[in-house]
């Protein structure tokens, strides 16, 4: 290139640059350090996140270097022990916006999302609220974690955020737009505990137990019971010795004492169980009751008349001192009673 052709060039970049409403800069957005590999656990809660912004083109009020504190909540799903396939990220930005976004797990161990937002851009004196449309990526990675009940819960988060180009949707063309953050935060409410499983049992029949929760759900996020596991020390009963209902009721199989537990799980993950004895009585000896009756009746025919014209409750009830009087004014000759005595 020649020398005019060269200062032409250079008088050219110079106007464009003053056309851009944030100044001339290179178009390649800086990619932060790369996280740290960490132990998979629960992210979950609600984590203040410490903000540095790693790279800003013509982004409107934003500067590399500048420091900023975001709130940010996570919602797990998919989940199996310690892992957890899905989040539900809902992140705040400046001035009070709130963007959603659903990052899924890698091989590598961090959750990674896309998604994208409207910026607003001034163009010939106006303000077109969705003048740019702003593709990014977010990647996550727990940096501690804590057991509790067996499970790994995330205590600190890492994060990077990268928006590569900005897509002007206006007729105003500013030239290249990107930006780029770095994030490290820690879990705000403590973490969760787990539940404390209870219930009571009721005699519903001579062999049937009707057994109410009555559970009581851990403290921080995700402790609402969701699934209830009872177990009824009954082997003979078959698949009905377990029940995943809240409430359930059982029929035992033989009168004894039986060890049934129930073990209460939250939506964090973590369980506990308790176990109580229930003692299931005998049914009432009704073939005795009979064999009793048919013995007494037998009984009646040998004593007199008056005897066995009583009702059949007294007679199973066997002699009382009302029919002692009977007998002894059935017995007297007319006129004549004897065995009575008066005050």
């Amino acid at each position: 290139m020649s020398g005019p052709a060269r200062v032409a060039a250079h008088v050219a970049a110079r106007v464009a640059c003053g056309a851009l409403a944030f100044g001339c800069l290179a178009a390649a957005p800086p990619v932060p350090v790369a996280l740290g590999a960490t132990a998979p656990a629960r992210v979950q809660g609600r984590f203040t996140m410490r903000t540095v912004v790693t790279a800003a083109v013509n982004v409107r009020g934003e500067y590399r270097g500048e420091r900023l504190t975001r709130t940010w909540r996570v919602r797990p799903s998919r989940c199996q022990g310690d892992v957890c396939r899905r989040l539900s990220l809902r992140r705040t930005r400046g001035h009070g916006r709130r963007l959603g976004l659903t990052l899924y797990l890698r091989r590598d161990g961090s959750w990674v999302g896309r998604g994208s937002f409207f910026a607003a851009l001034s163009c010939r004196g106006r303000i077109d609220r969705r003048g740019a449309r702003a593709p990014y990526t977010i990647r996550l990675r727990v940096a501690a974690t804590r057991t509790v009940g067996g499970i790994r819960f995330a205590r600190r988060l890492q994060a990077t955020y990268v928006s590569r180009a900005r897509i002007d949707r206006t007729r105003c063309a500013i030239g290249p737009s990107y930006d780029a953050a770095r994030y490290s935060g820690r879990l705000r409410g403590g973490l969760p505990s787990p539940p404390q499983p209870a219930f009571t049992a009721t005699l519903a029949a001579a062999d049937v137990v009707s057994f109410l929760d009555a559970s009581r759900k851990g403290a921080g996020p995700g402790r609402r019971i969701i699934a209830w596991d009872w177990n009824f020390d009954d082997p003979a009963s078959g698949p009905a010795d377990a029940s995943a209902l809240q409430s359930p009721e059982h029929q035992f199989t033989a009168p004894r004492s039986y060890a049934v537990s129930l073990t209460a799980i939250d939506r964090a993950g973590l369980r506990a169980t308790v176990v109580q004895t229930v003692v299931v009585p005998p049914p009432a000896p009704a073939a005795a009751t009979a064999a009793t009756a048919a013995a007494a009746a037998l009984s009646d025919l040998s004593k007199p008349a008056g005897e066995n014209a009583r009702p059949a409750a007294q007679r199973a009830a066997g002699p009382t001192v009302a029919s002692t009087r009977d007998r002894s004014l059935t017995s007297a000759p007319s006129g004549r009673r004897r065995g009575i005595t008066t005050a």
